[in-house]
């Protein structure tokens, strides 16, 4: 958990982390998926941190 994410004072929640100054879940974002900017190709989605999990 980092402090102030896009501003003083905003924390992200447990499950979150910190991209480009947005609290973001990277389990299921499909442009932060597993890590900051780490982009899912088109059509494919991201779950638990994957591209494509089966």
């Amino acid at each position: 958990m980092l402090p102030n994410c896009g501003k003083c004072g905003k924390n992200c929640r447990y499950s979150e982390m910190c991209c480009e100054g947005w609290c973001v879940n990277t389990y299921f974002n499909q442009r932060h998926c597993g890590k900051c900017n780490n982009s899912c190709k088109k059509g494919s989605s991201c779950s638990y941190g994957m591209c494509n999990y089966a």
